[in-house]
């Protein structure tokens, strides 16, 4: 199924289909088991506005504080904790927030697994401090909705962008995420990977 969904995307963006097959084969995509929502809300909180290497090292020292007072998750932490772990005032603001109002309960998020993408979406920005973009990569990548394109992600805008401008004279090669439903979600991963391997002529 998973190399239907790229011969799907092949067929509905003929202008990157090279880049598409030669893109490893993403596998469908599926609930990501033994991982908490409360922590995933960290990991995005954190994760927003900094590059990948900046968020991991600071979410590592989060993650060595919650071990430290044997906590079950990282959300418990007090701000002066997490602002000591490299967290602006924001952000850890945030996070606390979302531990006064779930408390202990790593399971207390799990009702959004059954929610509909649109009802899931409110529901996370509806939390301090999150906006479409944080929305859509817990719904993506958390969540495991297939056909959620996350908005405003400065990657996926850059991918868009090179594709554009690499149209050869005469053609007009701009990508509309739209077309991929069912599957935007294997969309977004793919621009990804191709945009991290160089595939558009500007690695990442």
């Amino acid at each position: 199924m998973s190399l239907k969904i790229k011969r799907y995307l092949q067929k509905c963006y003929p202008q990157i289909s090279d880049h598409l097959e030669r893109a490893v084969t993403i596998p469908r995509m599926k609930r990501k088991s033994g991982f908490a929502l409360p922590e995933a809300v960290v990991r995005v909180v954190i994760g927003q506005m900094l590059s990948g290497k900046a968020a991991d090292t600071i979410y590592s020292r989060v993650k060595v504080a919650a071990n430290a007072e044997n906590l079950p998750g990282s959300w418990l932490l007090d701000i002066e904790t997490l602002r000591s772990c490299g967290l602006s005032k924001a952000k850890a603001n945030a996070i606390s927030e979302l531990s006064a109002r779930i408390g202990r309960d790593p399971t207390a998020l799990d009702y959004w697994y059954d929610l509909s993408l649109d009802n899931l979406l409110e529901e996370i920005k509806a939390l301090r401090g999150m906006g479409a973009w944080s929305a859509g990569i817990l719904a993506l990548f958390y969540v495991g909705h297939e056909d959620i394109f996350p908005s405003g992600d400065g990657s996926l805008d850059r991918a868009l962008r090179l594709i554009a401008e690499r149209a050869p004279e005469g053609r007009t090669t701009a990508l509309d995420p739209t077309l991929a439903a069912p599957y935007r979600s294997y969309l977004a991963l793919y621009l990804w990977q191709c945009l991290d391997a160089g595939l558009f002529g500007w690695p990442s």
